[in-house]
């Protein structure tokens, strides 16, 4: 504890995974608010064994990650287009570092993509991801973006071994 691994206010991950606000720090134990506004008290002993990582220290940035699955016959330009715009029109979204998009992977049912930018607090993190998720939704209907569920085709097979596609 004498590093001052974090400070009141900080935005942490604790030890279990969890994402905490640091509400104070004792001479026996922190505190920790989570976003359920629990508080959590934890002993600095446990804190010194322990891996804490600081999400804003040294910089109080945080990262919004946006994951979207889209249609396979989607225009991936336009897919690109719309969600960088989206992000780039935000309030809260920062334009340094900019606002990127990656194309994650071939999924089941969907090309997915994942929009990466940056808040300047960690109390506008969930305000802001969820904010442009709406935005991002509206703006794929508008521009016919389809957002696929999963579909499986089923094969029936009658008694005589004719097969039968739904």
């Amino acid at each position: 504890m004498i590093d001052r691994p974090f400070r009141v206010r900080d935005m942490v991950r604790l030890p279990d995974g969890q994402r905490a606000i640091v509400h104070e720090i004792g001479i026996r134990s922190s505190k920790f608010l989570t976003f359920d506004n629990t508080l959590v008290i934890v002993p600095n002993a446990e804190l010194i064994k322990s891996t804490i990582h600081n999400i804003t220290y040294p910089k109080p940035m945080v990262r919004v990650v946006v994951d979207v699955g889209v249609g396979y016959n989607s225009d991936m330009k336009k897919v690109r287009e719309v969600m960088l715009d989206e992000a780039t029109k935000h309030p809260r979204v920062l334009p340094d570092p900019k606002p990127q998009l990656f194309f994650l992977s071939f999924g089941d049912s969907s090309l997915d993509v994942s929009l990466r930018c940056h808040v300047a607090q960690a109390e506008d993190h969930r305000q802001a991801s969820s904010e442009l998720r709406e935005q991002i939704l509206n703006r794929f209907r508008t521009e016919g973006i389809e957002i696929p569920f999963p579909q499986r085709v089923v094969t029936m097979v009658k008694n005589g071994g004719d097969c039968e596609q739904d």
